[in-house]
């Protein structure tokens, strides 16, 4: 069993009587799957359909909450400020004591929460939820205080839980998971090239969101010609951005790596032959 510590001090919140009308015209998820138990998984978009912003919401006491990464949570206020308008929603940083994710097989008994996507739990105003997008991801865990950091530090003293950020990485790329700073994909990337669909990310029953008209087109019409990949070199470690050649001939491109496992934009007219180890593809 691993943790490790991104240091993350804030995450959004947004309250007002018209906080979940507000989001749900402009996220790809449907906030009507908000609950006390349930954490949801979203993107923001461009209205050209380019990734923007990723984040993780919960709700409480009619607040909704933004778990977005650190380097985008300025970037994701300002936006979601731009699209208010006339909305009763008040949108601004609430501080956090420190912020955890734990992955590994019997994490969930140790933290006593259901290893179901999106299951989210209190412990007095300690914040855990499963990662919402892959269950393999683990767990997170917010400290309001520094009681609540004390407490989940005995935990991982009394469970000997090992601190290793690079074991989360691979795990990241090896379950086909984009991130958006270290894949390079702000305003450039298209939700369906880059696997968003399988994370949970979209509804597609849910009615408008910004970028839809071009998302539907998409996925409608299989205009696709480029699809993330999880790439593994049977003869090198990758470096990103790198050119990935099979039998000489260009196939894409990596966006993220740890050592030969690699994520990769992939030509799908170029992988039909390519071995594969179940998902991953074999170069």
């Amino acid at each position: 069993m691993y943790y490790y510590k991104p240091k993350k001090k804030t995450i959004i919140c947004i309250e007002g009587k018209d906080v979940l009308s507000f989001l749900q015209g402009i996220i790809t998820n449907n906030t009507n799957k908000l609950n006390k138990n349930r954490v949801i998984y979203s993107t923001l978009l461009s209205p050209q359909g380019k990734l923007l912003h990723d984040f993780f919401l919960f709700q409480k006491n009619k607040k909704v909450y933004l778990d977005s990464p650190k380097y985008n949570i300025k970037k994701l206020k300002d936006k979601l400020n731009l699209y208010k308008l006339n909305k009763d929603v008040s949108i601004n940083e609430e501080k956090i004591y420190s912020y955890f994710i734990f992955f590994g097989t019997s994490i969930n008994e140790i933290f006593k929460i259901k290893k179901k996507l999106g299951e989210y739990k209190e412990l007095g105003s300690i914040k855990i939820f499963n990662d919402p997008r892959n269950i393999n991801l683990g767990l997170r865990v917010i400290c309001r205080n520094k009681k609540d950091e004390e407490k989940i530090s005995q935990i991982i003293k009394n469970n000997k839980i090992i601190l290793n950020a690079k074991k989360f990485e691979k795990k990241r790329i090896i379950n086909c998971v984009p991130d958006i700073k270290k894949d390079g994909l702000y305003n450039k990337a298209y939700l369906l090239q880059y696997n968003y669909e399988n994370l949970n990310s979209i509804c597609w029953k849910k009615g408008c969101f910004i970028g839809q008209e071009v998302t539907i087109k998409m996925k409608n019409k299989g205009t696709l010609k480029k699809k993330l990949y999880v790439v593994k070199s049977l003869k090198k470690n990758f470096s990103s951005p790198e050119e990935i050649k099979y039998k000489n001939q260009l196939i894409g491109n990596t966006t993220s790596h740890f050592k030969n496992i690699a994520l990769a934009l992939i030509y799908l007219d170029k992988i039909k032959n390519i071995k594969r180890e179940k998902r991953i593809l074999l170069i």
